[in-house]
């Protein structure tokens, strides 16, 4: 089977497939260009790496989640007849914003490959935006085109997503966001539900894992994410409370306890503290004995 180029398109029910019709020579053409891409894109040294979000992908990293299609869009990569084509029209123009280059692998398992791309509205050329040259004079384009990215914003791989960076995936594979949404939740879960921390109060009949997962998330943002995945990642609550009100003490940090647990502040302002401190950012100045919060973690 040869290639097929299908277009994504925001439409007011979510995203619309179109397929793009190719003929033999712009077959090849793509085929030379993707086979280039996905080789380039995923060579056999790179390190396949889990998704973390914040973490920046290296030269040589790729993210890999496993990662379902959604129903309809793999029934018409399967089924491309079937998907309604392309047509150039303005206000298709207007609303594309990716390419997916699909073909399927030779061999046994016959495996499905999609090239996903990001494009930009500018990267379609209408008539009166572009030039050519004849005979060595710049002549006005008798004709419409597109012009496709260089670079990837995601390869699948028969159940198996690969990406660098995860703002651009999203946009494609739609369901990346949920999955990163229950990512962050559980690195929350994990740290909130700690038997170092007690709420003050709980309402009659609330559990208290939902007490307490309901008045982190309305008490924190993006930045408290990250310090609580670092503060997990570095086992600062594989001490215990004593241990924990000790470092605080050295630091001039006081820590409300009860009953040997932590007592989780009622303010925002009092719990950025607390997890300031967790992640190491408070501090006793040297000369003045202040004790300060820091946002600066660069050693010296």
């Amino acid at each position: 089977m040869s290639g097929k180029l299908f277009f994504l398109l925001n439409v007011e029910e979510g995203v619309s497939l179109r397929k793009v019709v190719l003929d033999r020579k712009v077959q090849e053409a793509m085929q030379e260009k993707f086979t280039t891409l996905r080789t380039s894109y995923r060579k056999e040294d790179t390190d396949i790496i889990d998704f973390e979000g914040g973490y920046k992908t290296g030269k040589n990293e790729l993210f890999g989640v496993d990662y379902k299609l959604d129903k309809d869009m793999r029934n018409y990569l399967d089924n491309p007849d079937s998907a309604p084509e392309f047509t150039f029209s303005s206000d298709e123009v207007k609303r594309t914003f990716a390419s997916l280059y699909v073909t399927y692998d030779g061999g046994d398992d016959d495996r499905l490959v999609i090239c996903a791309q990001i494009i930009n509205r500018n990267a379609f050329l209408s008539r009166s935006r572009w030039f050519m040259f004849r005979s060595s004079k710049l002549m006005e384009s008798e004709e419409s085109g597109v012009q496709l990215p260089s670079a990837i914003a995601g390869l699948y791989i028969d159940g198996r997503l690969y990406f660098r960076v995860f703002n651009s995936a999203r946009r494609i594979f739609t369901d990346l966001e949920t999955m990163h949404e229950d990512a962050n939740r559980e690195e929350l879960s994990s740290f909130v539900l700690s038997q170092h921390f007690v709420l003050e109060h709980v309402n009659e009949g609330e559990a208290i894992s939902d007490a307490k997962m309901g008045y982190l998330e309305s008490h924190i943002n993006t930045h408290h994410r990250k310090a609580i995945k670092r503060i997990t990642e570095n086992g600062v609550l594989e001490l215990t409370t004593e241990e924990l009100v000790s470092v605080a003490g050295r630091v001039g940090y006081q820590i409300k306890t009860d009953d040997d647990c932590i007592i989780l502040p009622k303010s925002k302002a009092e719990l950025k503290e607390l997890i300031a401190f967790l992640d190491e950012r408070v501090y006793k100045e040297a000369f003045s004995q202040r004790v300060v919060l820091t946002n600066s973690r660069r050693p010296i």
